[in-house]
């Protein structure tokens, strides 16, 4: 990650000092096909109503979300992160870094200024998307595998090119349990590998969906698999991202649905994937 990091510096000095992106010694890149109407089109999603849900350790029952929206039934996975790179690619959108890295422009936040991001770490070992004389390729069996190594600027990108958003830690919570109370998306009872795929199971990710352990509105891997990036931050002045769900390398204390992580919004770990919301 660290040499990822360094790149980016890199290129955020030369954004800062003349206003725009210039890469050098890059290969020509050929364009990809690319179907945003088709990739839409599979996408599933998952109604979540209005009304009252658990929120926290607690228990209580919040009711600060008093409409529908629908959540993606499944985790992004490599393939559909590919078609969107594809397509980020035909736009002209998508800088490509010398093979290593993939990234864009980025508008601001209050805590994060505007400029370059890097979306995907290529260059990584635990990535399972590569390029390859200017195409964008899955690895071998992991195409319904939840995408890693994608930095929340990453995952943020995909949810706003197709019109969607990340989850607040709120909205990602009720679509977990709604109101039941429950430590996991499925009840009390304790994970299993069927239930969810944890350090105990795998010791790698899974196809998005295999698992049995849904929650009460039939989203899948809301435990296990990858924990997932969401839009809240930790606190009002923090600058660093909630992250939610546990992952494949995470214990069953990691699992628990009320459990809060959070992790600095560059970084990209063979970890953390996300999934989208929209209103309708």
């Amino acid at each position: 990650m660290m040499r990822s990091i360094q790149k980016w510096v890199t290129l955020l000095v030369s954004y800062t000092m003349i206003g725009t992106i210039q890469l050098w010694c890059l290969p020509a890149y050929a364009v990809n096909n690319c179907d945003v109407d088709l990739d839409r089109e599979k996408f599933q999603w998952v109604r979540i109503p209005a009304g009252p849900y658990t929120y926290g350790k607690s228990g209580n029952i919040q009711k600060d979300i008093p409409y529908d929206f629908f959540i993606m039934k499944h985790e992004v996975t490599n393939g559909q992160y590919v078609n969107f790179l594809k397509c980020m690619l035909v736009d002209n959108k998508l800088t490509i870094f010398s093979d290593t890295s993939v990234g864009g422009s980025y508008r601001g936040d209050r805590h994060w200024n505007a400029g370059p991001r890097e979306f995907l770490d290529l260059d990584d070992s635990d990535c399972r998307i590569y390029t390859r004389e200017g195409h964008f390729f899955v690895k071998e069996g992991y195409a319904d595998h939840p995408v890693l190594e994608v930095s929340w600027f990453g995952a943020n990108a995909f949810a706003e090119y197709y019109g969607y958003k990340l989850p607040t830690e709120r909205a990602w919570e009720k679509s977990a349990r709604g109101d039941t109370e429950s430590k996991y998306p499925w009840g009390n009872e304790e994970p299993d590998c069927l239930l969810a795929n944890s350090f105990e199971c795998s010791r790698d990710t899974r196809p998005v969906g295999q698992t049995t352990g849904l929650s009460p509105f039939g989203v899948t891997d809301m435990a296990g698999n990858v924990a997932e990036w969401t839009r809240s931050f930790h606190h009002p002045k923090s600058h660093v991202r909630v992250v939610k769900g546990g992952d494949w390398m995470g214990f069953n204390g990691n699992l628990l649905i009320y459990r809060r992580e959070n992790e600095t919004p560059v970084e990209s770990t063979k970890t953390i994937g996300f999934r989208c919301v929209k209103l309708r």
